[in-house]
């Protein structure tokens, strides 16, 4: 297999994967509401590019706003550091930092805080879900 070449592609598992997380990871919008005002809706997001790995531990679904934050099309961005971010707090089951450095080819990384703007944005649209707020700083927020 060549650098870069895509390991898994899953129709399968994406849909899984979908199923389980119906909403953007970043804002909270769910896909009706994503369809509606941004569409396509709802999108899967590779955290690191390069391999394009479909391993759980790799992928956000993100809204098309969202995901274009993450890709470096609207400001504020969201980088590969508070992408991890918000996969370790929004979905900490399926979160495997090792992994995910290996797959960037990294020796270490620190994580960032998620963006105020998508933050804010989560708790508005999933006050119920404060398991997956990110405090200041980024990290899970005590309940």
């Amino acid at each position: 297999m060549k650098l870069g070449q895509t390991i898994v592609k899953d129709k399968n598992l994406y849909d899984d994967f979908f199923l389980k997380n119906p909403w953007c990871m970043a804002c909270g919008i769910n896909e009706g509401d994503a369809r509606f005002y941004c569409w396509p809706g709802l999108s899967r997001h590779h955290i690191c590019k390069f391999r394009r790995d479909d391993s759980w531990c790799n992928l956000l679904v993100l809204c098309r706003v969202c995901h274009d934050r993450a890709e470096g099309l609207l400001k504020p961005k969201l980088s590969v550091r508070s992408c991890l971010m918000l996969k370790k707090v929004r979905d900490g089951g399926n979160f495997d930092l090792a992994r995910c450095v290996e797959l960037l080819g990294w020796k270490a990384v620190e994580l960032e805080p998620v963006p105020d703007i998508c933050e804010r944005a989560y708790r508005m649209r999933r006050p119920w879900d404060e398991g997956r707020f990110c405090k200041e700083g980024g990290e899970r927020a005590e309940r």
